[in-house]
């Protein structure tokens, strides 16, 4: 899709590609409160727009923001890889990204609160800054991210290394979940935790 795109039904749609990739452009999808689905791979060039529930079924290379609406949860099941500066956005619901995710670029995750959920399940290797507004968990090893603030609760599984002058931020409490020891480790700033 070259072009914006724009939902005129009443429900929720769902873009189905079973051996390609769904493809958004520069045009972006301006929803109109109702649920997008992606069945497969998608490739977004243009921001995701005033949406309820977002899901991704496959993979995703975002390189655009997505912000949802009302009872908005993010999902993407498969590896999301960044091809620019990203921005998820919620109004208080969940954010899951189930793959590894990559791509040296800065991904925000903004849930307007603290208490949101912030789920990355897969490791986490070469990004940018990641800045989490809300609750993260885990569920494996941020290897090399250039910073981390988060502003909730974090819940680790994994070891989580920096290595820009930012260094670790945790505001709210940190806990460990695995069942042995875990490393923070900020080669060029701090890993302060509040």
């Amino acid at each position: 899709y070259t072009g914006v795109v724009t939902n005129l039904a009443a429900s929720a749609r769902t873009l189905t590609a079973s051996a390609g990739d769904v493809n958004i452009g520069a045009g972006g999808y301006a929803g109109n409160t109702q649920g997008l689905n992606i069945a497969g791979d998608l490739d977004l060039d243009g921001a995701i727009g005033a949406t309820a529930v977002f899901d991704v079924s496959g993979d995703a290379n975002l390189g655009a923001n997505i912000t949802t609406v009302g009872a908005g949860t993010i999902t993407i099941d498969g590896a999301t890889t960044l091809s620019a500066d990203t921005t998820l956005t919620t109004t208080g619901d969940a954010v899951t990204l189930t793959g590894a995710v990559s791509g040296d670029f800065d991904l925000i995750v903004a849930t307007g609160g603290n208490t949101a959920i912030v789920t990355l399940t897969g490791a986490v290797g070469t990004v940018d800054a990641m800045h989490i507004t809300g609750r993260l968990d885990t569920g494996a090893a941020i290897t090399s991210a250039e910073s981390l603030t988060v502003t909730g609760v974090t819940n680790l599984t994994g070891n989580v290394t920096t290595t820009g002058t930012v260094g670790q931020v945790y505001t709210g409490v940190v806990t460990n979940l695995a069942a042995s020891a875990r490393t923070l480790t900020a080669s060029a700033g701090d890993v302060n935790i509040g």
